[in-house]
């Protein structure tokens, strides 16, 4: 990443980075990590939900790996990592709803917020307008 004559932060193709971009790589990031963190105290003695406890820790510590690489991708701004932005908010929200619906835990609304956030600043139009100026670079290659 480099800055313009404006300091501003730019991609690797000496665009400006929306805001709205930056924002949700960051936000993707704090995500995977807390879904890391959780996935690894559910896999200690010491289990935060009581149902299908090796079975969740397992699926959290491979959403927050996901989440990671994808974060790092957003960051980028590699073609297609909207796409798989949105289907880990999908697979997140899915998880969250159905461990909500069965345990009702506490913990699930900071989860359920982020996972709402991050859909709405995905749906930006910056962040729309940015990935589809990538996918376009990307489709008129040789």
């Amino acid at each position: 990443m480099n800055a313009n004559k404006n300091g501003a932060k730019t991609n690797q193709s000496g665009a400006d980075r929306p805001f709205a971009v930056s924002t949700s790589s960051r936000l993707l990031l704090i995500e995977s990590l807390m879904l890391l963190i959780f996935g690894l105290m559910q896999s200690t003695g010491r289990p935060i939900a009581s149902l299908f406890q090796p079975r969740l820790a397992i699926v959290w510590i491979v959403l927050g790996l996901y989440g990671s690489w994808v974060s790092l991708r957003f960051f980028r701004e590699a073609a297609g990592s909207r796409n798989q932005a949105v289907l880990l908010q999908g697979l997140l929200l899915g998880s969250m709803l159905l461990l909500y619906a069965i345990e009702q835990p506490l913990f699930a609304y900071p989860f359920l917020f982020f996972g709402i956030l991050m859909v709405l600043y995905l749906q930006h139009p910056d962040v729309r307008a940015r990935f589809a100026e990538i996918n376009a670079g990307r489709d008129n290659r040789p």
